[in-house]
Parts: C-alpha cells; sequence; structure tokens
C-alpha cells in the first residue's frame, strides 16, 4: 500500500477552518497522514488535532541569527537586495542551496519558504504520494490520491487566464521575460496552493522550485506574487519527463 501524507501550514489560527479541514481529510483519505506545520500558535493547534487520528502538528522553528537579520534586513530594500544577490552568487558558484537556505529563507515570502520545509520533511518521511494544501482554500470535497499514477503531478487553476491577473502578469515578466509571458498568458491562472503527485515528481517539483528561488534571488525578495510565477513557470516551462495536470481547484476542494 502507498504510503499518503497530506501537507498543510497553520500561519493564521481559524479553530473551526482547521478543525473541518481535518475533518474532510479523514473523510476523503482515511488512510494519509496529515502533517500540520504551525509556528507561534503550535500549542493552540495542537489542541484542536489532539482528538484526530493520523495526525500530527510540527512546530517550525527558523535558526534566530538568520531570523534577526533577515528581519533587520527587510526593513532596507537596499540591503536585502544586497544580500539576495550574495546568496544567489554564492548559490551559482557553488551549486549547493544547503548551508544558504537559512540566511535566504528570512528573506522569502512564506509560500517559497514552506518548499524547503517540504524538502526537509520529504527526507524524514518515507511517503509515497504527497499532497500540499493551503488548509484556508477550502476543503476536500474528494480523494486527490485517486487514479494517481506514478509519473503523474497535478495542480489547481483558477476559472481566469494569467493574463487577467496584472499583479502576477507583472511579476512573472519581471522575473522571467516579456517573451516567455506571451508564451503562457493565455494559459489558466494556475494556484501553487494545491499540488499533489507521486514522490518522484512531488520531488522534482520541489527540487527545481528551490532551483529556480536562487537561480532569481535577487528579484523575488520583495515580490508577494513570485511564488505563483514560478509555480506556472515549472508547470508551462520544467518539470521536463513528468506528466504534469491542471485541474480546477474545485475538483478536490470547495470553500
Amino acid at each position: 500500500m502507498n504510503k499518503k501524507a497530506i501537507i498543510t501550514f497553520v500561519t493564521d489560527y481559524h479553530p473551526q477552518q482547521i478543525h473541518d479541514f481535518i475533518l474532510s481529510c479523514q473523510r476523503e483519505c482515511p488512510d494519509a497522514d496529515l502533517l500540520i506545520y504551525t509556528a507561534e500558535n503550535y500549542k493552540e493547534v495542537e489542541r484542536v488535532c489532539a482528538s484526530f487520528d493520523n495526525t500530527q502538528v510540527i512546530q517550525h522553528r527558523e535558526s534566530i541569527l538568520p531570523k534577526i537579520v533577515g528581519k533587520r534586513l527587510l526593513q532596507s530594500p537596499t540591503g536585502a537586495q544586497i544580500i539576495a544577490r550574495l546568496i544567489q552568487h554564492l548559490y551559482q558558484w557553488t551549486g549547493k542551496a544547503k548551508g544558504l537556505e537559512i540566511w535566504l529563507a528570512p528573506l522569502l515570502q512564506f509560500k517559497l519558504k514552506r518548499l524547503i520545509m517540504i524538502r526537509e520533511l520529504m527526507e524524514l518521511h518515507p511517503h509515497d504520494q504527497v499532497m500540499l494544501i493551503d488548509y484556508r482554500s477550502g476543503i476536500l470535497s474528494g480523494n486527490p490520491f485517486k487514479n494517481l499514477s506514478r509519473n503523474m503531478i497535478i495542480t489547481g487553476s483558477s476559472q481566469t487566464d494569467a493574463k487577467e491577473v496584472e499583479s502576477g502578469r507583472k511579476c512573472y515578466e519581471v522575473i522571467y521575460s516579456s517573451e516567455e509571458l506571451k508564451q503562457i498568458k493565455n494559459r489558466p491562472q494556475l494556484s501553487a496552493d494545491v499540488v499533489v503527485g507521486f514522490r518522484h515528481a512531488f520531488g522534482q517539483y520541489v527540487r527545481e522550485t528551490i532551483e529556480e528561488i536562487f537561480l532569481h534571488t535577487s528579484k523575488i525578495v520583495a515580490m508577494p506574487e513570485a511564488a505563483e510565477a514560478i509555480h506556472a513557470h515549472l508547470f508551462y516551462k520544467r518539470l521536463q519527463g513528468i506528466d504534469k495536470r491542471v485541474l480546477s481547484t474545485q475538483a478536490t476542494t470547495h470553500t
């Protein structure tokens, strides 16, 4: 039997939302382990989850010195850009992300930072199928692992095309190019909040996302929409050799 994991991150504390989300996971995927990352509100979230089986609450702790330095740098856009460029050059020189990640993470928006956490989590847990979902996106209304093949990865999309989301369109153009934007602007706007796949495909998605983060560090530090742009780039331009599927987020969730 394939071991399944559903991973979510509780950054805002809404007890009823979390409760309903866990109920939907256990109803639709009773054999899946639910891994919930949290930070300052660890104790409160743990209390909500205490009565559920197959649910593990993980407290994320950032390294103190990089966290302090990162907060200071974010108060100075120029300083943050200088450090971001330095990290980017070091990555290009060494080709290694580990060691640099603890210094970069405090400068990243959370949707990108969580991919570094997921890679670490996958090194500790040998699940065969993995789903990343933002619990605020809705609750499960079907089994996301059903009919999932070994080389497949699935993400969600909205009802709009990429060209209709102005902030995302501008972000994509800055990180990549106006020419590449033309190639994807008529395709669906993808959601980085829902990703599911077998370990091989999901692991490739995580690795390539981290590569993109380090390749474009100096551009993404101050960009709130960077995660969605990188996510779209992976599904439309990268992840070679993987069977990539795009489904409406309504196919597996509802709000």
